[in-house]
């Protein structure tokens, strides 16, 4: 079998997350916070503390989730890169790039995270506060 699924699931995969998972609901919270503290609404206040966790965490992660990306999808093809560490791709990218080469993409997937976060919180704290209404 010329093709393995076996370095996709050899533990680069969950770590991943863990960075943009909380420095996102750190953000988040301390922003909703902020919002309404200012007066704002429940809706506002929880789309705009989301936006920001989002876009910092977003920022901060990308060149993680890109090279990891790169080292996945190398896998299989007989490239030097899936012998690399996720330190040395890094390292790669940044000398054959620069900073600029660390953010390919990153445009694409602010488009995409900032909606889904800003959706998904705004349900989430909606439901919420209907079923803690609903309850009381």
């Amino acid at each position: 079998l010329k093709y393995s699924f076996k370095p996709l699931s050899s533990g680069i995969n969950a770590e991943y997350g863990v960075p943009f998972t909380m420095v996102y609901w750190y953000l988040q919270d301390a922003g909703k916070v902020r919002l309404a503290d200012r007066g704002y609404g429940t809706l506002a206040s929880n789309c705009g503390g989301s936006i920001v966790g989002g876009a910092v965490a977003t920022a901060i992660s990308h060149p993680f989730d890109l090279t990891k990306t790169q080292l996945q999808s190398s896998v299989g093809l007989g490239l030097d890169v899936s012998k690399r560490t996720l330190l040395e791709q890094l390292n790669f990218i940044y000398r054959t790039s620069g900073v600029k080469g660390l953010f390919v993409g990153f445009t694409p997937r602010l488009a995409k995270v900032l909606p889904s976060c800003a959706i998904f919180i705004t349900t989430f704290e909606g439901l919420k506060e209907y079923f803690n209404d609903s309850t009381s």
